[in-house]
C-alpha cells in the first residue's frame, strides 16, 4: 500500500502557502520513522522565509545566473530532464526516436530507475504488463544507456522490456518508477561557497516539461552573494532546456534526499542530491 503525508501551512493575512510531504510504500511505519518536531520546525523555517523573502531585483529577471538545486528541486528538475525525454513510446510517437549511446549531459552525471527500492513511493514488483520489474540505468557518465520502456516500445526497438508499462484503466505507457541521481563528492556549503552570484532553490510547487523547456515555480529561494547565503527571495519562475539542464551541471552533491508525485494516475518516486546548474534563466 501507499502511503504518505502531506502538511501545510498559510501565514495570517497572506497567501503565502508551505507545503512538507513524506510517503512510501508500506504502512504506518513510513510516517513513523520521521522525527515530527524536525518536520514541523523544517516546515516552520520555510514559512519564515516565505513571509520575509523579498522581491527579485528587476534588474536581475530575465538573466542567467548559476542555481544550487537543493534535493528535492533536484529531483523534480530530474524527473523533467531526463524521466519524460526517455519514454520511448512517446519519443516513437512523436517520430523522434532516441538512440542509444549518445553522451548529452555533464560526464558527472548517471541516473537510474529503480522499481525495487525498499520503500519507495514508486516502487513494485511487476508492472502493469505483468513484466517483473528491474533496476536499469538510464544514464551513465552522461551517456544515454537506456530508456523506459513499455512492451510496444521494446519491440519496435528490439529490446527486452524492464518493467515500466504503467497505466491500469488505459493503455499502459513507459513511464519511470524511482528516479535516482548517483551521488557525487560535493557538499552543499561546497557549492554555495564556490557560487560568486547565483541562487539556492530548496523545493518546487510546479515543474514541467513544455517543448523542450522545463518551467519551474520554485519555492523556498534564497539569493547567494560572495558565496554566502545573503537572503530569501521571491523567484517567480525558472526556465531552461533539457539541454542546458544537461549539459551546464557542474556539481553534484553527495546528501541524497527524496520527494514524491503522480504522474498520469501513477506514484513516483524521486531522489537526488544537490546539483549545481551553471547558467538559468529567473523571472
Amino acid at each position: 500500500p501507499l502511503v504518505d503525508f502531506i502538511a501545510s501551512t498559510i501565514v495570517k493575512g497572506s497567501r503565502e502557502i508551505s507545503t512538507i510531504a513524506i510517503g512510501g510504500t508500506g504502512g504506518l511505519e513510513v510516517i513513523l520513522t520521521h522525527n515530527p518536531k524536525r518536520l514541523a520546525n523544517k516546515l516552520a523555517k520555510r514559512s519564515s522565509s516565505g513571509i520575509f523573502a523579498k522581491r527579485l531585483n528587476p534588474a536581475y529577471r530575465g538573466f542567467s545566473f548559476p542555481i544550487i538545486f537543493n534535493s528535492k528541486a533536484a529531483a523534480a528538475l530530474i524527473h523533467e530532464a531526463i524521466g519524460h525525454p526517455l519514454e520511448a513510446d512517446t519519443a516513437i510517437e512523436r517520430g523522434k526516436p532516441i538512440r542509444i549511446g549518445i553522451k548529452i549531459a555533464s560526464k558527472e552525471l548517471t541516473v537510474i530507475d529503480d522499481p525495487l527500492i525498499p520503500g519507495g513511493y514508486g516502487s513494485y514488483y511487476f508492472d502493469d504488463e505483468v513484466i517483473i520489474a528491474r533496476r536499469k540505468t538510464l544514464f551513465e557518465d552522461g551517456i544515454i544507456v537506456n530508456l523506459i520502456h513499455n512492451r510496444w516500445s521494446a519491440k519496435i526497438y528490439g529490446v527486452e522490456p524492464l518493467g515500466n508499462g504503467r497505466g491500469l484503466f488505459y493503455p499502459p505507457k513507459a513511464l519511470m518508477s524511482n528516479i535516482k541521481v548517483k551521488p557525487r563528492d560535493w557538499k552543499l556549503n561546497e557549492m554555495i561557497e564556490e557560487t560568486k552570484m547565483g541562487f539556492l532553490v530548496n523545493d518546487v510547487v510546479k515543474a514541467e516539461l513544455i517543448n523542450g523547456t522545463i518551467n519551474i515555480i520554485p519555492e523556498d529561494t534564497w539569493l547567494i552573494e560572495k558565496g554566502e547565503l545573503k537572503e530569501p527571495v521571491n523567484l517567480k519562475e525558472i526556465k531552461l532546456s533539457t539541454f542546458r539542464a544537461l549539459n551546464k551541471m557542474d556539481a553534484i552533491g553527495r546528501n541524497l534526499d527524496s520527494r514524491f508525485t503522480i504522474e498520469k494516475g501513477q506514484p513516483i518516486g524521486e531522489y537526488s542530491p544537490p546539483i549545481r546548474i551553471s547558467n538559468v534563466h529567473v523571472y
